[in-house]
């Protein structure tokens, strides 16, 4: 327990840190946003609709849920998920795939008048919290739906300071022995998941990265709306995280 409460506390002072670090990326994002815009204006973009394409129709959920969080109803979305969606030419709007795999599926579809992201990828940090009841030097599964996403996972985790447990990338394909394991860590497969761990910690899946999030509202020139309403969430995410670690570590 005493192991516990060091570790909650040495991740109270990164937290901190990454307060003040956040709010200064935010200032610096919003200033380079500015050559975006006069790229935008310059080639003509000019788009209210953003489609969405994920593998996984959790992972559809959980970005149009954050997306629509930052923006309510101010922009026309639809999203769809490879895995599981019928899906349709795009045209004249601003596309966010998911990752190049996603890109190389559905790049037919996709017209010449429209613009193209690939999203950059992080961690729900209010999911993370679980992580850290984990042992030290324990081995642990780290499961998704392929060996790349699965060693992009872990290194977000050890990026986030969840260094100290020893991760193994498992996905549908792998011949890995898995008795010796008793934790699973998956960003949203928990189907994934061999039979016989138990112990299963779902942080969800991956959402959009604070810079996809600038990259976005610069190129749909949302920007100069939205931009301190989303330092001020991302900001007062941490906190409250850092608020949760406080009252685990009180009792």
């Amino acid at each position: 327990m005493q192991n516990i409460k060091s570790m909650l506390q040495n991740n109270l002072f990164y937290i901190k840190i990454v307060i003040y670090v956040l709010a200064f990326y935010c200032q610096l994002l919003f200033d380079i946003s500015i050559s975006i815009n006069l790229v935008i204006y310059f080639r003509g973009w000019v788009m209210n609709k953003l489609v969405i394409f994920s593998g996984t129709s959790s992972t559809k959920k959980e970005i149009v849920e954050q997306i629509k969080n930052l923006l309510g109803d101010s922009l026309e979305i639809s999203a769809y998920a490879t895995d599981d969606d019928v899906l349709h030419p795009i045209s004249n709007s601003l596309v966010l795939v998911t990752s190049h795999l996603i890109l190389d599926c559905v790049k037919p579809l996709i017209k010449e008048n429209c613009k193209t992201i690939i999203a950059r990828r992080t961690l729900n940090l209010s999911n993370l919290d679980k992580i850290l009841y984990i042992n030290p030097n324990e081995n642990v599964l780290l499961v998704n739906d392929t060996y790349e996403t699965a060693l992009e996972s872990i290194e977000l985790l050890k990026n986030f300071g969840f260094d100290f447990i020893n991760y193994t990338p498992y996905y549908p394909t792998s011949d890995i022995d898995t008795s010796k394991f008793k934790y699973a860590i998956t960003p949203g497969e928990p189907h994934l998941v061999p039979h016989n761990i138990k112990n299963i910690i779902n942080i969800g899946p991956r959402i959009i990265d604070i810079t996809t999030i600038v990259e976005i509202l610069s190129i749909l020139s949302m920007l100069n709306q939205k931009s301190h309403n989303i330092s001020a969430r991302y900001i007062n995410k941490i906190i409250s995280l850092n608020r949760e670690l406080y009252t685990k570590i009180k009792t």
